[in-house]
């Protein structure tokens, strides 16, 4: 079941419900929803639309729709979902809600490759609690064809790439700073403090991933059309390297900032550029991504978990997902196995020390101490995404 968002019903996305119950005919399907979001339901993550085609999905306007209804509140944050799924993981909600508790002042956009989002009990939930969230559906005409990617995108060049879809996204993740400015800050990036004024100062940022390079994460800029997009969009044009993976990521915000800025690698402080603040590693690639396993193993009386949140340095954990999606973390009990390495080649079962789930997903407490050893995602989760975390019941 599909409703179209017009103009009329755009003016506040925290306000969906409402807006809906004036419809002809929504009411009573708004009121089984409500029945299911109280009796505790949860709906699968990213689902195929064919599982769910009984179910409410709302139609988005692109983001420059939106901003004929309503301004956003500057700076912007910017998320992207750009799989085409119709909602979000439990990792992803967390991140978005994160970032709208510590920047309550600025707007939260989640552009969407999709063109509907699921109604479901978490959205409905983030959406009714921050006021600053929107959630639209990515523009990928205007955004292209609007930018010196026109004649890239036009002979669709991403699809030589041995990574067709990361490489498309890393695209617009440039364009959306290009177009709109603000905050661009990738799913699995998870808020501990403002990125946002008056509690953050900077308004061009970026922060080192380690000495050699520089993270494209998270990238502030305060105004669109800033050199630092413009400078990396021109090089995906004339110099798209479809074979290397991470080559419009931290590989070309490196070099376009080396070139612009006179920076030497093994970062030395210095820098030509006034108008870019560098921040150091802690700020917000704390764990690099050869340690992610930090974030998913037992956290011994907190103490890795309790540095991340009470360091002022730190604003955000990036999570590195695409080495920790397929580790279930347990929200209610120390993880049952720890990694080393490959999380499915190399995984050490500590069933001996920490007890397992039963089927319910729920954890015998035998163990005074269990909760000594909760993962360091587990414990930062409590602290910035309770909502989800609520929610989400047994697992991130």
């Amino acid at each position: 079941m599909s409703q179209r968002l017009g103009p009329s019903n755009m003016r506040r996305f925290h306000s969906f419900p409402k807006i809906l119950m004036t419809l002809v005919g929504i009411v009573s399907v708004f009121l089984l929803l409500s029945s299911q979001i109280n009796n505790g339901v949860n709906w699968k993550i990213n689902p195929n639309d064919t599982e769910f085609a009984s179910e409410i999905f709302l139609e988005l306007l692109p983001y420059s729709a939106s901003l004929a209804l309503e301004q956003p509140n500057g700076p912007v944050i910017h998320f992207l979902e750009g799989y085409g799924h119709t909602t979000y993981s439990n990792r992803m909600l967390c991140a978005i809600e994160s970032a709208c508790v510590a920047n309550p002042n600025s707007s939260v956009i989640v552009h969407m490759k999709s063109t509907k989002l699921l109604w479901t009990p978490e959205i409905v939930q983030l959406l009714d609690a921050f006021i600053n969230l929107r959630v639209v559906t990515l523009d990928q005409e205007e955004l292209f064809k609007k930018s010196p990617l026109k004649t890239w995108y036009e002979q669709r060049r991403w699809q030589q790439s041995s990574w067709p879809v990361s490489h498309f996204n890393d695209a617009v993740r440039w364009l959306i700073l290009y177009h709109y400015g603000g905050v661009y800050m990738d799913t699995d990036s998870i808020s501990i403090r403002p990125l946002t004024p008056p509690s953050f100062a900077a308004l061009n940022f970026v922060g080192l991933e380690s000495n050699q390079w520089l993270g494209a994460g998270v990238i502030g800029l305060a105004t669109s059309h800033h050199w630092l997009p413009r400078l990396a969009l021109e090089s995906i044009a004339n110099n798209f390297q479809p074979q290397e993976w991470g080559a419009m990521g931290p590989k070309l915000l490196t070099k376009v900032v080396s070139e612009r800025c006179g920076l030497v690698m093994p970062y030395t402080g210095s820098s030509k550029c006034s108008d870019l603040t560098l921040l150091p590693r802690e700020a917000f690639y704390n764990i690099p991504w050869w340690r992610y396993q930090r974030f998913v193993n037992p956290d011994r009386n907190h103490i890795l978990s309790s540095k991340l949140l009470g360091n002022k340095s730190v604003y955000v954990v990036h999570i590195w997902n695409h080495l920790t999606q397929s580790i279930s973390v347990p929200l209610n009990a120390p993880p049952t196995a720890i990694y080393r390495g490959d999380p499915e080649t190399n995984r050490i079962p500590r069933t001996k020390e920490f007890p397992r789930p039963d089927s319910s997903g729920k954890t015998p407490s035998n163990l005074a101490h269990e909760e000594k050893f909760y993962s360091v995602l587990a414990v930062i989760a409590k602290n910035v995404c309770p909502i989800t975390v609520d929610l989400a019941k047994y697992y991130l």
